[in-house]
């Protein structure tokens, strides 16, 4: 298994395929939780379902654009750092603030759509939260297969 490990991830770097689908799942993942806490299992009936399902298309819509432009599935574990933290933070909070932004422009001309404020600034917080701690589990999980930490010297 190690072997395997070694030579498959030997350049250091996933691939960027597998980093956006990561990030993609974590945002639908998110949704659905926000979701599921607030409506529960009794709340989600088939228009709760529909708004769900159509708010959350539009987020991975627009954060996959937003992911693109601020290239957050690149490198992953050659260059994880803070600066690529802070660039998960702003491709999330543009991507949410266009969303929310066109949500709240289309629930005007169809009021069924209504957008809770908290709903989405829930699901923000725990897409930003889950993203930056599956960045720093990927690399350190990559780092103890590949047992390249940093062991520390004595002076």
């Amino acid at each position: 298994m190690k072997k395997f490990v070694e030579e498959y991830l030997s350049n250091r770097v996933l691939s960027r395929f597998s980093i956006l689908v990561i990030d993609v799942a974590i945002v639908v993942s998110s949704c659905l939780l926000t979701y599921f806490l607030r409506y529960g299992f009794d709340g989600f009936s088939t228009n709760v379902r529909m708004k769900g399902f159509w708010i959350t298309l539009v987020l991975v819509v627009f954060n996959v654009i937003f992911f693109f432009g601020f290239r957050t599935f690149a490198g992953i574990l050659r260059f994880s750092s803070f600066v690529d933290l802070m660039r998960i933070v702003y491709a999330l909070t543009l991507g949410y603030g266009l969303s929310f932004i066109l949500t709240k422009i289309f629930s005007t001309h169809h009021p069924t759509l209504q957008v809770s404020e908290t709903l989405f600034f829930s699901a923000y917080v725990l897409n930003v939260m889950l993203m930056a701690f599956s960045r720093v589990v990927i690399k350190e999980f990559y780092e103890y297969i590949t047992c390249q930490s940093k062991s520390s010297d004595n002076v």
